[in-house]
This record gives C-alpha cells, sequence and structure tokens, in this order.
C-alpha cells in the first residue's frame, strides 16, 4: 500500500508484536487484518473520535510506540476495546492494562452478574473476568471452547441495555 512504502521493517515488527501476529518484518494479509481490528476496537471504544468504523489498516494510523500485546489480551480488538489509557502514561505503556470501566460495562450484555465474576478491578481480578467473560462469549455463540472479543462478534452481541 503506498504509505506502507517509507515503514521501517523494525516498525512493522513492533506493530506485529503489539497486535499478536506472527512476527516476520513485512506486511501482509495477517497484519493489515489485525490493524483493522485494533482500529474497530478503537471506534467501538470511542466512536466519537474514532470516524473510520472499518479502519484503515494502515499502520501509520495506529498509536506509537505500542508494547508487545500482553497476555491479558488475545485479540487486537480486545487490545484496543478494552485496553485502558491515561494520559500520564508514557505511549509505551498504553493499552497495557484492562480498563475496569469498559470491561465492567461490556460483562453487563451478558444479563445479571453471576456470582463467579471476582467483585474487585485488581489486575488478577480484571484478568480474571476477562477469562470469564471469554468463556460467557462461547457459551452464547454456542462454541465448545472460550472465544475472544473481534469486531464481529462484537457487533453480534446485544447491547447492556438491551
Amino acid at each position: 500500500m503506498p504509505r506502507e512504502q517509507n515503514v521501517f521493517k523494525a516498525d512493522v515488527e513492533r506493530v506485529q508484536a503489539a497486535l499478536g501476529v506472527q512476527v516476520v518484518g513485512n506486511f501482509g494479509p495477517a497484519t493489515r487484518a489485525a490493524i483493522k481490528e485494533f482500529q474497530r476496537g478503537l471506534n467501538r471504544k470511542s466512536p466519537k473520535s474514532w470516524t473510520n468504523k472499518d479502519g484503515t489498516g494502515n499502520i501509520v494510523d495506529l498509536p506509537p510506540n505500542l508494547s508487545k500485546l500482553p497476555p491479558v489480551f488475545e485479540s487486537p480488538f480486545e487490545r484496543a476495546y478494552f485496553g485502558a489509557v491515561l494520559a500520564d502514561q508514557p505511549l509505551d505503556e498504553q493499552y497495557v492494562k484492562v480498563d475496569p470501566r469498559t470491561l465492567n460495562g461490556f460483562i453487563k450484555r451478558f444479563g445479571p452478574k453471576p456470582t463467579e465474576w471476582p467483585e474487585g478491578d485488581s489486575e488478577a481480578d480484571l484478568a480474571k473476568k476477562m477469562t470469564i467473560m471469554r468463556a460467557k462469549l462461547g457459551e452464547h455463540l454456542n462454541a465448545a471452547k472460550a472465544v475472544p472479543v473481534t469486531s464481529e462478534i462484537f457487533d453480534k452481541l446485544p447491547t447492556a441495555g438491551d
């Protein structure tokens, strides 16, 4: 793509690691798809500030200096949608931890709060909530396993108010 011509291989590798794609240093369909999924997560989290609903797939439209994908997230969409962004954080610490308000709001889509949800918002509690949420999502979709959140799945779920 034209906007990718002057991007350094090291930058592509950093983005691939940040979005959980095999690190090869070259753009390809998997990398572009992961970038779009991250961008779709940004849109669903804050549609007024990210107006391109489907994402561009361009590396230059990503936040700079994303660190390697933290294990608490299993998809680029999850990192963007559930990732915490604080004004006083350095750029490489953005989208590293789970934002409790976003996750707790999303959990309401599954109906009344089951007893197995942890009450607190410590990093360990949030990680457990993410794991339980994926299992509930798998049950909701009649999958035989836990399912990470993607834009396609997100758009099929009822909102918390439905």
